[in-house]
């Protein structure tokens, strides 16, 4: 029960990378072993502030309530998600975040850590396969191939291992753009074309050239 609201969260509100904990220490086995796996009743979700807490309370149907404190949100069924915040500042989440997830095979099952959010800066560290801390979406229930269809490629690829098996996914992915004078590229490149100018910004040794003209 616990892994299927876990994959509604993930579709419902689908995080800057959310990935889904593994509950022991990776194996090649996957036979009926894990069909024994106890779960618990409670969902730890790990975050460095309430972003995701308040979307999973406005999109999913199943919440009954919050507390006053916004660190417990239980479900229309009982079961509760536990919210674990630390600052991102100075690195203490990955810390607190590193920390419990050494724990997690030994955890009890309340305890260990469900969903934990990651910034793109660092998604790697988590999602690597052989790190064994994210599991397949697949093993949730989530088809990533069929049910995140309308998400941005980029996005999937950001989310998944070396294997290209996707871990995580997103509800936020900020895009990039770049704002230019067009009378002084006509100036400068003698055109004010996107294309043209997209290719002199196309990876830092091309801009790093583009600004030598700019300032020739």
């Amino acid at each position: 029960m616990r892994k299927q609201v876990m994959a509604v969260l993930l579709a419902a509100v689908t995080v800057t990378g959310l990935l889904s904990g593994c509950g022991s220490s990776p194996s090649s086995d996957s036979g009926s072993d894990s069909a024994t796996v106890e779960e618990g009743k409670v969902i730890n979700i790990y975050s460095w502030n309430d972003e995701f807490r308040t979307r999973v309370e406005a999109i999913y149907p199943e919440v009954e309530k919050t507390s006053t404190d916004g660190t417990v949100t239980t479900l229309k069924d009982g079961t509760e998600i536990h919210w674990i915040i630390n600052p991102n500042q100075d690195g203490v989440y990955q810390q607190k975040l590193d920390e419990a997830l050494l724990k997690q095979a030994d955890a009890a099952p309340d305890d260990k850590v469900d969903i934990f959010l990651s910034e793109t800066d660092y998604v790697y560290k988590y999602s690597d396969a052989d790190a064994g801390v994210a599991m397949p979406l697949e093993e949730l229930g989530i088809d990533p191939s069929k049910d995140l269809t309308d998400q941005y490629e980029f996005t999937k690829t950001t989310a998944s291992d070396q294997n290209g098996v996707q871990r995580g996914s997103t509800w936020q992915c900020c895009p990039g753009l770049l704002v230019y004078r067009r009378d002084i590229a006509k100036d400068v490149f003698g055109t004010d074309d996107p294309e043209v100018i997209g290719e002199k910004v196309k990876d830092w040794d091309t801009l790093k050239g583009t600004a030598e003209e700019l300032k020739a």
